[in-house]
């Protein structure tokens, strides 16, 4: 089965915190890097979700973290509103 897109936002943040102390601070190598630690992390999912956000361009991996963090919660939330008006 395949993970949910919050699942995957959160193991993308998680990724990214575990690499906090290297180099890539950009989305495309914070997303390959991340990707290349966890299977479940799609480089392009990863990608599309972290570049569309207007705080990362200036964020390093830490603010990546927390972004990427932020969209998993949001994604989540919007998940359980989704299942209780079904």
């Amino acid at each position: 089965m395949k993970p949910s897109s919050p699942a995957l936002v959160v193991i993308v943040a998680t990724a990214i915190l575990a690499l906090s102390g290297a180099a890539h601070t950009d989305v495309q190598g914070t997303c390959k890097a991340a990707a290349g630690i966890d299977s479940r992390i799609s480089y392009k999912f990863c990608v599309s979700k972290l570049s569309n956000h207007h705080l990362s361009p200036d964020a390093d991996s830490w603010g990546l973290a927390l972004i990427a963090a932020s969209l998993g919660i949001s994604n989540t939330e919007d998940t359980v509103f989704d299942i209780k008006d079904l």
